[in-house]
Protein backbone atom coordinates (compact mmCIF):
# COMPACT_ATOMS: atom_id res chain seq x y z
CA UNK A 1 0.00 0.00 0.00
CA UNK A 2 3.02 2.29 1.09
CA UNK A 3 4.39 1.95 -2.29
CA UNK A 4 1.25 1.96 -4.39
CA UNK A 5 0.81 5.64 -2.14
CA UNK A 6 3.80 6.53 -3.56
CA UNK A 7 3.60 6.12 -6.91
CA UNK A 8 0.26 7.81 -7.11
CA UNK A 9 1.80 10.64 -5.61
CA UNK A 10 4.42 10.88 -7.77
CA UNK A 11 2.27 10.46 -10.33
CA UNK A 12 0.54 13.53 -9.21
CA UNK A 13 3.18 15.61 -9.12
CA UNK A 14 4.40 15.03 -12.70
CA UNK A 15 0.67 16.21 -13.57
CA UNK A 16 0.99 19.09 -11.79
CA UNK A 17 4.37 20.23 -12.93
CA UNK A 18 3.19 19.45 -16.34
CA UNK A 19 0.03 21.66 -15.42
CA UNK A 20 1.80 24.07 -14.25
CA UNK A 21 4.71 24.23 -17.68
CA UNK A 22 1.66 24.21 -19.98
CA UNK A 23 0.07 27.42 -18.53
CA UNK A 24 4.01 29.02 -18.20
CA UNK A 25 3.61 28.27 -22.02
CA UNK A 26 0.29 30.08 -22.82
CA UNK A 27 1.85 33.14 -21.38
CA UNK A 28 4.89 32.61 -23.47
CA UNK A 29 2.36 32.48 -26.42
CA UNK A 30 0.77 35.60 -25.20
CA UNK A 31 3.80 38.02 -24.55
CA UNK A 32 5.31 36.58 -27.71
CA UNK A 33 1.64 38.11 -28.97
CA UNK A 34 2.34 41.28 -27.79
CA UNK A 35 5.90 41.88 -29.11
CA UNK A 36 5.60 40.70 -32.59
CA UNK A 37 1.95 42.97 -32.77
CA UNK A 38 3.70 46.14 -31.29
CA UNK A 39 6.50 45.51 -33.87
CA UNK A 40 7.63 48.85 -35.57
CA UNK A 41 6.35 47.77 -39.48
CA UNK A 42 3.02 46.20 -37.51
CA UNK A 43 1.84 49.04 -35.43
CA UNK A 44 -0.35 50.34 -38.43
CA UNK A 45 -2.01 47.34 -39.51
CA UNK A 46 -5.58 47.19 -38.50
CA UNK A 47 -6.42 45.23 -35.37
CA UNK A 48 -8.69 42.40 -35.70
CA UNK A 49 -11.57 42.88 -33.95
CA UNK A 50 -13.68 40.13 -31.47
CA UNK A 51 -17.03 40.34 -30.92
CA UNK A 52 -16.50 37.26 -28.22
CA UNK A 53 -16.59 39.00 -24.60
CA UNK A 54 -15.43 36.02 -22.32
CA UNK A 55 -15.65 37.03 -18.85
CA UNK A 56 -14.31 34.54 -15.61
CA UNK A 57 -15.55 34.99 -12.00
CA UNK A 58 -12.25 35.55 -10.50
CA UNK A 59 -10.69 38.05 -8.67
CA UNK A 60 -7.27 38.75 -10.20
CA UNK A 61 -7.45 42.50 -9.23
CA UNK A 62 -3.67 41.75 -7.32
CA UNK A 63 -2.23 40.52 -10.41
CA UNK A 64 -3.72 43.02 -13.24
CA UNK A 65 -1.28 45.70 -12.25
CA UNK A 66 1.86 43.25 -12.92
CA UNK A 67 0.91 42.03 -16.54
CA UNK A 68 0.84 43.79 -19.12
CA UNK A 69 -2.29 44.20 -21.46
CA UNK A 70 -1.00 47.10 -24.14
CA UNK A 71 0.70 46.49 -27.47
CA UNK A 72 4.28 47.84 -26.27
CA UNK A 73 4.85 51.21 -27.87
CA UNK A 74 8.63 51.97 -27.50
CA UNK A 75 11.67 49.20 -26.29
CA UNK A 76 10.80 50.22 -22.57
CA UNK A 77 7.32 48.35 -22.68
CA UNK A 78 9.00 45.65 -24.94
CA UNK A 79 11.59 44.57 -22.45
CA UNK A 80 8.71 44.63 -19.65
CA UNK A 81 7.09 41.85 -22.06
CA UNK A 82 10.71 40.40 -22.66
CA UNK A 83 11.72 40.01 -19.00
CA UNK A 84 8.05 38.55 -18.09
CA UNK A 85 8.02 36.17 -20.97
CA UNK A 86 11.08 34.64 -20.98
CA UNK A 87 10.76 34.16 -17.08
CA UNK A 88 7.37 31.77 -18.12
CA UNK A 89 10.25 30.10 -20.25
CA UNK A 90 12.34 29.16 -17.73
CA UNK A 91 9.22 27.86 -15.54
CA UNK A 92 7.80 25.89 -18.10
CA UNK A 93 11.87 24.54 -18.76
CA UNK A 94 12.47 23.37 -15.69
CA UNK A 95 9.59 20.25 -16.10
CA UNK A 96 9.93 19.90 -20.41
CA UNK A 97 13.62 19.03 -19.90
CA UNK A 98 15.95 18.05 -23.34
CA UNK A 99 16.06 14.47 -21.80
CA UNK A 100 13.04 13.17 -22.12
CA UNK A 101 10.60 15.83 -23.41
CA UNK A 102 13.02 17.03 -26.35
CA UNK A 103 10.00 18.32 -28.56
CA UNK A 104 8.85 20.14 -25.86
CA UNK A 105 12.28 21.34 -24.63
CA UNK A 106 13.33 22.77 -28.34
CA UNK A 107 9.92 24.55 -28.89
CA UNK A 108 10.39 26.30 -25.73
CA UNK A 109 14.23 27.15 -26.66
CA UNK A 110 13.05 28.55 -30.00
CA UNK A 111 10.12 30.66 -27.97
CA UNK A 112 13.39 32.31 -26.13
CA UNK A 113 15.16 32.48 -28.86
CA UNK A 114 11.95 34.62 -30.75
CA UNK A 115 11.46 37.45 -27.52
CA UNK A 116 15.07 38.19 -28.39
CA UNK A 117 14.35 38.54 -32.37
CA UNK A 118 11.52 40.69 -30.95
CA UNK A 119 13.09 42.92 -28.66
CA UNK A 120 15.98 43.21 -31.07
CA UNK A 121 12.85 45.05 -33.60
CA UNK A 122 12.59 47.95 -30.81
CA UNK A 123 15.89 48.81 -30.50
CA UNK A 124 18.12 51.47 -32.76
CA UNK A 125 21.11 50.72 -31.83
CA UNK A 126 22.92 48.49 -34.41
CA UNK A 127 25.64 46.90 -31.93
CA UNK A 128 22.44 46.14 -29.39
CA UNK A 129 20.54 44.09 -32.02
CA UNK A 130 23.21 42.21 -32.90
CA UNK A 131 23.91 40.78 -29.41
CA UNK A 132 20.17 40.16 -29.27
CA UNK A 133 20.46 38.06 -32.30
CA UNK A 134 23.76 36.45 -31.02
CA UNK A 135 22.05 35.41 -27.97
CA UNK A 136 19.38 33.63 -30.32
CA UNK A 137 22.50 31.73 -32.31
CA UNK A 138 24.21 30.27 -28.65
CA UNK A 139 21.07 29.18 -27.81
CA UNK A 140 20.41 27.36 -30.79
CA UNK A 141 23.60 26.03 -31.75
CA UNK A 142 23.92 24.97 -28.00
CA UNK A 143 20.69 23.20 -28.99
CA UNK A 144 21.39 21.43 -31.91
CA UNK A 145 24.74 20.42 -30.32
CA UNK A 146 22.88 18.29 -28.19
CA UNK A 147 20.93 16.46 -30.47
CA UNK A 148 21.46 13.42 -32.63
CA UNK A 149 20.50 14.27 -36.65
CA UNK A 150 19.79 10.15 -36.62
CA UNK A 151 16.78 10.40 -34.12
CA UNK A 152 15.79 13.93 -34.32
CA UNK A 153 16.77 14.93 -37.58
CA UNK A 154 13.56 17.48 -38.68
CA UNK A 155 14.64 19.42 -35.80
CA UNK A 156 18.16 19.38 -36.62
CA UNK A 157 16.82 20.51 -40.33
CA UNK A 158 14.60 23.31 -38.58
CA UNK A 159 17.27 24.51 -36.51
CA UNK A 160 19.72 24.82 -38.28
CA UNK A 161 17.66 26.99 -41.11
CA UNK A 162 16.84 29.35 -38.27
CA UNK A 163 20.82 29.54 -37.77
CA UNK A 164 21.10 30.04 -41.35
CA UNK A 165 18.78 32.87 -40.84
CA UNK A 166 20.04 34.84 -37.71
CA UNK A 167 23.32 34.69 -39.05
CA UNK A 168 22.12 36.44 -42.30
CA UNK A 169 20.25 39.32 -40.03
CA UNK A 170 23.63 39.75 -38.27
CA UNK A 171 25.57 40.07 -41.38
CA UNK A 172 22.90 42.69 -42.87
CA UNK A 173 23.11 44.36 -39.13
CA UNK A 174 27.21 44.56 -39.50
CA UNK A 175 26.71 45.73 -43.50
CA UNK A 176 24.42 48.58 -42.54
CA UNK A 177 27.19 49.50 -39.74
CA UNK A 178 30.03 48.87 -42.78
CA UNK A 179 28.37 50.98 -45.25
CA UNK A 180 27.50 54.39 -43.05
CA UNK A 181 31.09 54.39 -42.18
CA UNK A 182 33.10 56.74 -44.11
CA UNK A 183 36.42 54.80 -44.15
CA UNK A 184 35.20 50.72 -43.67
CA UNK A 185 36.59 49.31 -40.83
CA UNK A 186 38.58 45.93 -42.28
CA UNK A 187 37.92 43.94 -38.51
CA UNK A 188 34.16 44.69 -39.38
CA UNK A 189 34.49 43.85 -42.93
CA UNK A 190 36.05 40.62 -41.47
CA UNK A 191 33.75 40.46 -39.38
CA UNK A 192 30.74 40.42 -41.75
CA UNK A 193 32.22 37.60 -43.82
CA UNK A 194 32.78 35.69 -41.36
CA UNK A 195 28.83 36.04 -40.17
CA UNK A 196 28.07 35.14 -43.90
CA UNK A 197 30.72 31.97 -43.66
CA UNK A 198 28.45 30.96 -40.58
CA UNK A 199 25.49 31.22 -42.23
CA UNK A 200 26.19 29.41 -45.67
CA UNK A 201 27.56 26.80 -42.88
CA UNK A 202 24.33 26.28 -41.78
CA UNK A 203 22.36 26.77 -44.54
CA UNK A 204 24.41 23.77 -46.33
CA UNK A 205 23.88 21.65 -43.55
CA UNK A 206 20.42 21.85 -43.69
CA UNK A 207 20.45 20.97 -47.27
CA UNK A 208 22.68 18.25 -46.58
CA UNK A 209 20.11 16.54 -44.15
CA UNK A 210 18.07 16.15 -47.29
CA UNK A 211 20.46 14.69 -49.35
CA UNK A 212 20.59 10.79 -50.21
CA UNK A 213 23.93 8.45 -49.12
CA UNK A 214 25.27 9.80 -52.10
CA UNK A 215 25.25 13.16 -51.14
CA UNK A 216 22.65 14.36 -53.83
CA UNK A 217 19.67 15.81 -53.40
CA UNK A 218 16.38 14.10 -54.14
CA UNK A 219 14.81 14.54 -57.79
CA UNK A 220 11.27 15.07 -55.83
CA UNK A 221 10.18 16.74 -52.57
CA UNK A 222 6.87 17.33 -51.00
CA UNK A 223 5.86 21.19 -51.21
CA UNK A 224 6.84 21.97 -48.21
CA UNK A 225 10.54 20.92 -48.34
CA UNK A 226 10.65 21.56 -51.62
CA UNK A 227 9.66 25.20 -50.53
CA UNK A 228 12.19 25.71 -47.91
CA UNK A 229 14.63 23.66 -49.98
CA UNK A 230 14.47 26.38 -52.35
CA UNK A 231 14.85 28.91 -49.77
CA UNK A 232 17.53 27.96 -48.31
CA UNK A 233 19.28 27.84 -52.07
CA UNK A 234 18.06 31.77 -52.44
CA UNK A 235 19.39 32.64 -48.85
CA UNK A 236 22.64 31.17 -49.71
CA UNK A 237 23.11 32.74 -52.96
CA UNK A 238 22.13 36.28 -51.13
CA UNK A 239 24.55 35.57 -48.96
CA UNK A 240 27.38 34.61 -51.37
CA UNK A 241 26.99 38.11 -53.19
CA UNK A 242 27.47 39.93 -49.90
CA UNK A 243 30.93 38.15 -49.30
CA UNK A 244 33.56 41.68 -49.06
CA UNK A 245 36.29 41.40 -50.80
CA UNK A 246 40.05 41.38 -48.47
Amino acid sequence: DNADNADKYDEDLEDLQRKRADVAQCWVKYYLYLLETGRPDKRDEVPVETDVDVRFDIDVADLEADVPCNIPANYAEAKICFVQGTQKVKEAMTFYQLDGHTSDHVSCTQDNSSFYRHLAEYVEDVDTAAKMHKRRADLLSDLVNQLNSQYFLAICKQLHYELGEIYAEMMRLKMAKLQAMPVPEPALASKVNKLIQFGLGHFQQFLDYHCDKHGQLPDVHDEMAARSILMAHFWMARLTTKLLSP
